[in-house]
């Protein structure tokens, strides 16, 4: 999930620090992909890893003056190693703009009782308050949870919002695609994600998000280097109304399970 953050981060930071678009403009991310090149580099170290982004810009769209968007791509490298590589269609609207609107508060469901989380562990978390994903309602539909969203959480909302953050919407989908595949113990990584968002989802209106799996297929590291089984999950989040993303995740079923590098290939320290 940090390597989608970093990506809408690079997003935004190059659209006011290159292309001068003001503060207030709001920006809307219509598809994230990203994919672990390198997994084992990633791992934790004793010493911080010195981890270099390099961020370009294509198919740039312009309003007169005004930058309207554009497809941003990220490749993460370390010890001139590529671990990770991500890329998003970004649009750029003005404040006035009436497709999405930022208020002086986040918006809530109202007169709603917070619903209850699913247990922590079987998501990956260990704090009710990190959970996004509700208990399943009576008659849902297999592997369908309503979705839980805390606009004062401090990660998620780091500023007012009115509609559920694409950001929010991954992170359920990660959630989801291990209480389906009840992998949480085994400590799986995403290595890659394909998202693609609709349209935006209010938080006055009640969504849930459903999964499917794919297939259990094995994921092929760098140079041709095998992990254990991985399985692919199908994430749609959805409202009463329409769709609002789906999301396609891959996982391997342990970082640690993956082999050793060769001994010529530098890993992180």
């Amino acid at each position: 999930m940090l390597v989608a953050e970093t990506l809408r981060q690079t997003g935004l930071a190059i659209a006011h620090c290159h292309y001068g678009t003001p503060l207030g403009y709001q920006f809307i991310m219509c598809d994230m992909h990203y994919a672990i090149a390198n997994p084992r580099v990633l791992q934790c170290g004793p010493a911080p890893t010195n981890l270099i982004l390099r961020a370009a810009c294509s198919q740039i769209r312009r309003k007169g003056d005004l930058f309207k968007g554009a497809t941003v791509s990220i490749r993460a490298v370390v010890q001139q190693v590529t671990v990770a590589l991500a890329w998003a269609t970004m649009r750029c609207l003005p404040p006035s703009d009436g497709h999405l609107r930022s208020h002086g508060a986040n918006a809530a469901l109202p007169g709603t009782e917070p619903l209850r989380p699913l247990t922590p562990s079987l998501v990956g978390r260990r704090e009710e308050a990190d959970v996004l994903l509700g208990q399943p309602e009576p008659g849902a539909a297999h592997a369908t949870w309503p979705l839980r969203i805390d606009p004062n959480h401090p990660a998620l909302f780091d500023h007012p919002l009115d509609h559920i953050p694409g950001m929010a919407q991954l992170e359920a989908a990660r959630q989801a695609a291990l209480a389906v595949t009840k992998a949480a113990g085994h400590q799986p990584l995403v290595v890659s994600c394909h998202a693609v968002f609709q349209r935006p989802g209010r938080l006055d209106s009640a969504a849930w998000c459903h999964a499917t799996v794919l297939d259990n297929r094995t994921y092929d590291g760098p140079e041709n280097e095998t992990s254990p089984p991985g399985r692919t999950v199908q994430v749609a989040v959805a409202d009463r109304s329409a769709t609002l993303s789906v999301i396609t995740l891959t996982m391997t079923d342990s970082l640690f399970a993956l082999p050793e590098p060769n001994s010529d290939r530098p890993t992180a320290s």
